[in-house]
């Protein structure tokens, strides 16, 4: 995507887990390889929120592999509002 696009300021700040379909669709802990801001890591979990859900179902780019895009749902009123709920609690308590 760089190469295409190479004045694109957003392409570096990329945050991913890597993860076996069942476990995204699941939500289940599995063996996960996170790349991100942060550095690269394998961890047993990545927390994905409605928020980083409904980028997937708004704007994702298929990279790989079998397109499975309109099988995601979009997140609830509920999922958003708790998640909204969630970062605000956490800068609160870090400001």
């Amino acid at each position: 995507m760089l190469v295409d696009e190479p004045d694109n300021p957003y392409y570096r700040s990329f945050e991913c887990g890597m993860l076996t379909l069942d476990a995204f669709l699941s939500k289940k802990t599995d063996r996960v390889v996170y790349w991100g801001t942060s550095g690269e890591r394998i961890t047993d979990s990545y927390a994905f929120d409605s928020f980083g859900m409904a980028e997937l179902v708004e704007s994702s780019v298929l990279l790989y592999g079998k397109d499975i895009r309109k099988e995601l749902k979009y997140p609830t009123f509920h999922e958003l509002y708790a998640d909204v709920k969630r970062h605000y609690i956490r800068s609160s308590a870090t400001a």
